[in-house]
Order: structure tokens, then C-alpha cells, then sequence
């Protein structure tokens, strides 16, 4: 077993609330988002996210022999403080590669997320993976990386009656540095600011 092998076995995640700049990321994310559109649906927010205690990860893998999981990203100057950086860590080829191969590979399952939407759609629930929960005037969603990407990609085309909603969580995972998850799609833009993603 590889060095970086190993480090797939060693990963220890937190689940934690999401950092003060991811807050700030998602709501320039929403009202970017908002202007570009003739009509806004919803609103999401983020609350929370896994967070990884680095501290922890760096000296656990490292008492059992291996370099610092985060050498790989030293390399292409991926800070830790983005949210890709343990996707990065995770694999073996470079860190970019391993990013962008995150969801072929489902690392993208180690990280958990957490929204609340104005909407009280719950027709997010229905054609989704996502587990939501309705609080009256507002939902709360949770799933893993893995399954909002999932729900992205089948409710990002012009059909869906849930492309806004896939639009706009698609733009917050984009501003919290998890763009290059969606490596393998190209965007294309349509009238009243949608878009899809098509599969290279």
C-alpha cells in the first residue's frame, strides 16, 4: 500500500459549524446570484460543514510514518482553508487531479453539508437524495458533497422545474473552492441567467 493509499484509510473529519468566510462566500454568492436573475425562487444559506482538524489529521498520519497529508497540496498551493483541500489530500495523483476525480471516486461522501432555504419547496426532497426537513417557512437540507452534486447534475437542464435551485447551490459550492469537482461538465448559459451542465 502507497503512501497516499494509506492516507485514504487514516482521513478523520469533524462536522462543525461552517467558518465565518464561507458565510460571507454564500451570501456575495446569493445576491450575485440574485442580481443576474429576473426572478429569484429562493434564498439558501449554508450552516453548517465538515471542517477537518488538520492539527489532528497531520500528526496522526504522521506518528504512523507518512509525510504530512498536506505536502500534496503545498505543491499546487491549495490552502487548507479551502473546502477542496481534503479532496485534494485524498488519492493518489496530484492534488488537482484528485479534486477533480473527487466525485468518479466518491471522496466527495466525506464531506457533509448543510443549508437552510426559504422556500419550503419540497420538491427538493422528492427528486433528490437530500434529506430535507420543513420547519414551517423554511427547509433545512442535508446530504453528503456527493449528493448535492448529484442533485446539480440532473436538475441543472432546461426540463427540470428545479433549475434555479440546482443553479444557485451549484454557485455557492463554486464559491466555497469546489469548482473543479465539476471538472467533467461544461456550463451553458440560457436566458434569465439559468444555466446547464452538459458532460464533456
Amino acid at each position: 500500500m502507497s503512501k497516499c493509499q494509506s492516507v485514504w484509510v487514516l482521513f478523520v473529519a469533524m462536522v462543525a459549524q461552517l467558518a465565518e468566510q464561507c458565510f460571507c462566500k454564500a451570501k456575495v454568492a446569493c445576491s450575485t446570484h440574485a442580481r443576474s436573475t429576473k426572478t429569484r425562487i429562493n434564498v439558501i444559506i449554508p450552516i453548517a460543514a465538515t471542517m477537518v482538524n488538520w492539527a489532528t489529521f497531520i500528526a496522526f498520519v504522521q506518528k504512523q510514518g507518512y509525510e504530512s497529508p498536506t505536502r500534496i497540496l503545498d505543491k499546487e498551493g491549495i490552502s487548507i482553508d479551502d473546502m477542496s483541500a481534503i479532496l485534494g489530500a485524498l488519492g493518489n495523483r496530484t492534488a488537482l487531479e484528485n479534486i477533480r476525480k473527487s466525485y468518479e471516486n466518491k471522496t466527495t461522501d466525506y464531506i457533509q453539508l448543510i443549508f437552510i432555504d426559504d422556500s419550503a419547496n419540497m420538491g427538493i426532497a422528492i427528486n433528490s437524495g437530500l434529506k430535507v426537513r420543513n420547519h414551517g417557512n423554511f427547509n433545512i437540507i442535508s446530504g453528503t458533497l456527493t449528493q448535492y452534486i448529484d442533485f446539480i447534475i440532473v436538475h441543472s437542464r432546461i426540463s427540470s422545474p428545479l433549475i434555479r435551485y440546482a443553479n444557485d447551490i451549484y454557485t455557492l459550492l463554486n464559491k466555497f473552492g469546489l469548482k473543479e469537482c465539476f471538472a467533467d461538465y461544461t456550463r451553458e448559459t440560457h436566458e434569465d441567467g439559468i444555466f446547464t451542465l452538459r458532460h464533456l
